[in-house]
């Protein structure tokens, strides 16, 4: 025998309707916007010379590798700058894979970054 001879719902009580006060935004001015996207073309350029580097020679492929995973990071510096890249590169590695930030050198803004994730595992 059904201890509750009823089904029990319980009906929770309408919420009601709650309008956010309207933000008010500063005018938009993209000029700012538009300089740091200027300013990323060096950026992707650098990008791509080091992805097709990486891409296209096993022989630093694999030296770049085995120099990251034995956390040597003077050599992984040295064969990232030999690429001809003109960026600042911060180069951080894990057992997955390398990470390269690529910035402007001496912005005083530090406007904008590339980062780049590239896994060997």
């Amino acid at each position: 025998m059904n201890r509750y001879p009823f089904h029990y719902y319980h009906v929770y009580p309408l919420i009601p309707k709650y309008t956010f006060p309207h933000r008010q935004f500063l005018p938009v001015n993209p000029k700012m916007f538009m300089d740091s996207a200027k300013k990323m073309d060096p950026l992707l350029k650098d990008a791509e010379v080091l992805m097709r580097h990486i891409s296209s020679t096993e022989a630093f492929a694999k030296k770049l590798m085995n120099a990251a995973q034995q956390s040597n990071l003077n050599e992984v510096n040295q064969m990232i700058a030999q690429t001809g890249i003109k960026s600042k590169a911060d180069i951080r590695f894990n057992p997955s894979g390398l990470i390269l930030i690529l910035s402007r050198k001496n912005d005083p803004l530090d406007c904008c970054h590339v980062e780049l994730r590239v896994r060997w595992m």
